[in-house]
């Protein structure tokens, strides 16, 4: 999935592409997030209110909630980690792209 380079040793290194396919992922995750919370919050208004079922929508929509809620912290955090690669991988040389 993520694009790999060689580096001079013949040892694998992550690349400037490895960010395209990192922000694509991202951006797919957020939308199966958005659509799934779009699709429950329709599934729970045709459910009786207390029933089990409607209180496992209601579980399982909290649970999605919270996730997407943490996306903008969770993309902070991978943009670091391939930011620190990338510079880490450059200032040793081992960087070819």
């Amino acid at each position: 999935m993520f694009g790999k380079i060689k580096s001079k040793k013949g040892q694998s290194a992550f690349g400037l592409n490895a960010l395209a396919s990192a922000a694509l992922a991202f951006v797919v995750v957020g939308l199966v997030l958005g659509f799934g919370l779009d699709i429950q919050g329709d599934v729970r208004d045709d459910l009786v209110a207390g029933s089990p079922e409607a209180d496992a929508v209601n579980a399982s929509m909290t649970g999605n909630t919270n996730i997407a809620n943490r996306l903008p912290t969770i993309g902070t955090i991978i943009g670091a980690v391939l930011l620190i690669g990338i510079l880490v991988g450059a200032f040793r040389g081992q960087l070819n792209a």
